[in-house]
């Protein structure tokens, strides 16, 4: 995966998060080369990674955020994300995948995914998905 390792080599000018802003976060990848990389990614990006894991997200994670990178189409994980919406309501759900489509996006947003990024991703893409769900916990205490 050409592009994680860009995206985890490439030092761009950034702020981290300061440590109230920190949310937990599960990683999940096809392979344990895409988790390491999207975790290292996250932490860049200054959220607290939980766990790092290959294959689909757990159902009862407990983490304000899944940050999961798909190998194929959203479409082909749809009952899963409901799965984990229903879970969770409030647990944002950020999918990676390559060549997202309006219609694929589309149909994981109905079934509960928050936000669908394309790969290449980069740390400010990343860093938005963590303010957001520091933004939704704090609307919700």
């Amino acid at each position: 995966e050409r592009w994680l390792l860009d995206a985890t080599t490439t030092k761009t000018p950034h702020t981290v998060l300061d440590q109230s802003t920190q949310v937990k976060v599960t990683v999940a990848a096809s392979t344990d080369t895409a988790a390491e990389a999207v975790h290292e990614l996250v932490t860049a990006a200054g959220g607290i990674v939980e766990q790092a894991i290959t294959g689909k997200p757990p159902i009862q994670d407990t983490a304000d955020v899944v940050i999961w990178d798909l190998h194929d189409s959203p479409e082909l994980q749809l009952e899963w994300i409901r799965l984990l919406t229903c879970q969770n309501p409030h647990r944002i759900i950020a999918l990676l995948c390559s060549f997202p489509r309006s219609e694929t996006v589309q149909a994981a947003i109905d079934a509960g995914a928050t936000v669908v990024l394309g790969r290449p991703t980069d740390g400010e893409a990343l860093r938005g998905v963590l303010l957001l769900a520091k933004t939704a916990l704090s609307a919700s205490h």
